[in-house]
């Protein structure tokens, strides 16, 4: 194949000897962005006010400096300082959670039911737990590792609605207009 002149080439594309063109230019230079959202807002704001607070000064321009660079660095989401010391904020996104484990507990439903209710026994199995105390039959307190172990977090919680397990001899309901032999005759009610 015979390649395109550079006259015909789109700005910042790049030819190979096949002819083939990319479909994106290479990010470089100050197209990159290496500053993350959250940092790109407090750039901006910061920006904002710093450059106004030194232009209305009048007489700091090295705020007003700082003040345009930290705009710069929000509408751009590009930093120098990032590059130099090869800084990226941007990329970061939190890693996804992938459970594959599953537990088979060979008990009666109203035995594990009653001693999950029973909220003292969660910190037995559930390990980001310290401590869960029950104050009365709707109270509790609950007491919290953080992830980094550097502290607790704790608070008082109340059981607003209770549920209870179904009955070992509850039948899932029928669909209506089917019967059942073992199905009660009586009409059902809309509730």
């Amino acid at each position: 194949m015979i390649e395109q002149p550079p006259a015909q080439a789109q700005a910042g594309q790049t030819h190979s000897q096949s002819g083939h063109v990319p479909a994106q230019p290479i990010a470089s230079g100050s197209s990159q962005v290496n500053v993350g959202n959250t940092e790109r807002i407090v750039s901006a704001v910061g920006g904002l006010l710093l450059t106004y607070w030194g232009l209305r000064g009048r007489t700091s321009w090295l705020a007003t400096l700082a003040g345009g660079y930290l705009m710069y660095r929000g509408a751009s989401g590009n930093c120098p300082m990032n590059n130099a010391i090869g800084r990226n904020t941007a990329e970061k996104q939190p890693k996804p959670l992938t459970v594959r484990q599953s537990l088979t507990i060979r008990k009666p439903k109203e035995k594990l039911y009653a001693f999950w209710r029973q909220l003292e026994n969660l910190p037995r199995f559930m390990h980001h737990l310290e401590e869960v105390t029950q104050l009365d039959s709707r109270r509790s307190h609950w007491k919290v590792k953080v992830p980094t172990d550097v502290a607790s977090v704790q608070w008082d919680a109340e059981i607003v609605r209770k549920s209870t397990p179904p009955s070992p001899t509850a039948r899932p309901p029928v669909p209506s207009g089917r019967s059942s032999a073992n199905s009660s005759t009586r009409p059902r009610s809309k509730w």
